[in-house]
């Protein structure tokens, strides 16, 4: 079991730059399978939370149409 980890708030009022190099440097598949994607990342990722959390709130936007 992982330890548990506090969520990281400086990445909510985090400046462009800083966003991007988390984004671009995360350790992370997209993979497509099983009639949806998925979001492959270790959980010891220091910022695992809050990815995941990107993610999903993304893939609840509804396609356009």
């Amino acid at each position: 079991m992982a330890p548990a980890r506090r969520p990281r708030r400086d990445l909510a009022k985090a400046e462009p730059k800083p966003l991007r190099y988390h984004i671009l440097h995360t350790a992370a598949r997209l993979v497509r399978g099983q009639r949806g994607r998925w979001l492959r990342i270790p959980v010891t990722w220091p910022w695992v939370e809050q990815i995941t959390a990107a993610f999903n709130r993304i893939t609840a936007i509804p396609p356009p149409g």
